[in-house]
C-alpha cells in the first residue's frame, strides 16, 4: 500500500515496463508468424490482428508498413 502519489507513480510505472518486456517479443513473434491462410475468415484474422497490435502498441512499438 503506497500513500505517496509519486511513490504510487513510480511503482505502477515499475510494474508495467515489467510486463512490456515480457509481452513485447511474444507479440513480435506473433506478429512475423500471422499469415492470412491459417485462418477461416477474414474476421477471424482481424481480430487477431487487432489483438496482437494492440499489444504491440501497449508496448510503444507500432507495427511498420513493411512488416
Amino acid at each position: 500500500m503506497e500513500e505517496e502519489p509519486s511513490t504510487l507513480w513510480q511503482s505502477l510505472k515499475n510494474r508495467y515496463e515489467q510486463h512490456k518486456a515480457v509481452i513485447q517479443p511474444e507479440a513480435s513473434h506473433e506478429w512475423s508468424q500471422l499469415r492470412l491462410q491459417d485462418f477461416k475468415t477474414i474476421g477471424e484474422y482481424n481480430h487477431v490482428v487487432h489483438k496482437i497490435c494492440a499489444k504491440l502498441s501497449f508496448c510503444e512499438k507500432e507495427p511498420r508498413e513493411e512488416e
